[in-house]
């Protein structure tokens, strides 16, 4: 045998090998090419439950994702979720109840004499009503604290008892990157401070700080309350009128037989779908590959006008996403295969154009996929650019997403892309031009899920599952 016979017989044995392990992972099913999709049994995967209690769902969710994080920007109260401040350089209320207003609860003077001080300051009465979360604000001067990661952190001595802070972070305008695990807080800042105290009938509380040995002008240092209310949820938007009596539906997946009319797009990987059109992947650990699931439904193929202003509705249910690679979701396109896609954006607006939803990387330790939507259109670079939504979605929970993208008149710059996440609208991105000449329109239902970016390899098996797939000239809704 000749070397070169050699290496051939042993790189096709790592091949075999190689597809056969991959098979026992994902399912032979998977690799099938005779179809987009192959029905799913039971045997094949159990399909999870899809009646749930939704009643208060986001707005739970909104409340709990209230609070500051450590992780806390001048842009966002966490960067890992991507929760924003109200007001860029963070939120809080002053003792009159005005947001960002000027009075304190409470207040201390330090001297300027550039030596290490010990800072107490009577805070009774906001713990009784409001625990142990604290914004804190120069009023005049400037000096800097030791944070909670230095041995003569903030100290909150209750009654008697002494707690050490579990969170803080100061909010620098100058910079977007988080300062939560410093030693020190500047109060040139918005300071933030958390004790595990809630509201309560004490006695007496007293805040302790230490400051450096540097002091700039006398201080006076006051008490303000951080905003940790969740985003003002508008009214959930329900449409009563079942779809099989609507007469503007575009596309409604309900059964296998219909994901047979979806085109396959390059890297897909097979999924499997149940009778009733529920449709399942699998991407397994360790596999390099950034292309998840990509079908394509031209409207035009199956003798539908393509439209310029379309709602598109799906059920999503993820697993084990990704914690560091963010990507895209399914959306509305136009990209004719010329322009939309991978830096091929068209500033002219005579090509194409798309607006996938948007994926981030999942923040670790609280399972949550911060989302919104990816849009190439005219005014973007050639990348795109994204609109975030102000809630995450939870994982191994099913979740409504509705996406509406009206085209521009040609000439105007009135297009828009809006998201709903169960009925409530928290994604909304208006005066975008997608479009110069009439001849683009929304042609296809793009069912996406990439990672990257390029080079992805999975950092965990990840699954979805996708359901209740329906295009329509008007709102939809959950349910």
């Amino acid at each position: 045998m000749t070397v070169r016979m050699f290496l051939f017989a042993v790189t096709a044995a790592i091949v075999f090998t190689g597809i056969f392990l991959l098979r026992q992972t994902v399912g032979s099913g998977f690799f099938s090419n005779s179809a987009t999709v192959a029905v799913m049994t039971t045997a094949d995967q159990t399909v999870p439950a899809k009646k749930q209690d939704e009643s208060d769902f986001i707005k739970n969710m909104a409340a709990a994702l209230g609070p500051w994080q450590e992780d806390a920007t001048r842009q966002f109260k966490s960067i890992g979720l991507k929760t924003y401040w109200k007001t860029e350089g963070g939120d809080w209320f002053d003792a009159g109840g005005v947001a960002r207003g000027p009075r304190p609860f409470a207040a201390v003077s330090i001297p300027d004499i550039d030596a290490v001080q010990t800072v107490e300051i009577n805070v009774t009465n906001y713990v009784r009503e409001f625990g142990g979360d604290f914004a804190l604000r120069t009023l005049r001067g400037t000096l800097t604290f030791l944070s909670r990661e230095s041995e003569d952190g903030p100290m909150l001595e209750v009654d008697g008892q002494r707690y050490k802070a579990i969170a803080d972070t100061m909010i620098n305008p100058t910079t977007v990157k988080p300062l939560g695990k410093g030693k020190k807080l500047g109060s040139q800042d918005l300071i933030l401070i958390r004790f595990d105290v809630g509201p309560g009938d004490y006695g007496a509380a007293r805040l302790t700080l230490t400051t450096t040995d540097k002091q700039y002008g006398n201080i006076d240092l006051g008490v303000f309350r951080s905003d940790n209310s969740g985003p003002d949820l508008p009214p959930r938007r329900i449409e009563a009128t079942p779809l099989s009596e609507r007469t503007d539906i575009l596309l409604h997946v309900k059964d296998a037989e219909t994901w047979k009319a979806f085109q396959r797009g390059s890297g897909h990987i097979p999924a499997k779908t149940t009778e009733d059109g529920t449709l399942y992947g699998i991407m397994p650990k360790g596999l390099r590959q950034e292309t998840f699931l990509n079908l394509i439904y031209k409207f035009e193929e199956h003798g539908i006008d393509p439209p310029d202003h379309a709602f598109f509705r799906y059920r999503l249910r993820i697993k084990n996403w990704s914690t560091t690679m963010a990507g895209k979701l399914p959306g509305l396109a136009g990209t004719y295969g010329r322009a939309g896609w991978g830096g091929r954006n068209d500033q002219s607006g005579t090509k194409g154009w798309s607006s996938r939803g948007f994926m981030d990387k999942v923040s670790a330790g609280n399972n949550l996929l911060p989302i919104g939507q990816y849009i190439y259109h005219m005014d973007a670079g050639a990348w795109g650019d994204v609109s975030r939504a102000e809630l995450p979605l939870p994982q191994d929970r099913w979740v409504w997403i509705e996406q509406e993208v009206k085209l521009n008149s040609v000439g105007k710059a009135d297009g828009l892309v809006r998201t709903w996440i169960d009925g409530y609208l928290m994604q909304e991105r208006r005066n975008l031009r997608f479009r110069s000449v009439g001849s683009i329109h929304i042609d296809r239902l793009w069912m996406n899920i990439y990672f990257g970016g390029t080079g992805y390899v999975a950092d965990a098996t990840h699954e979805y599952w996708i359901s209740d797939v329906a295009v329509a000239r008007a709102y939809i809704g959950p349910g």
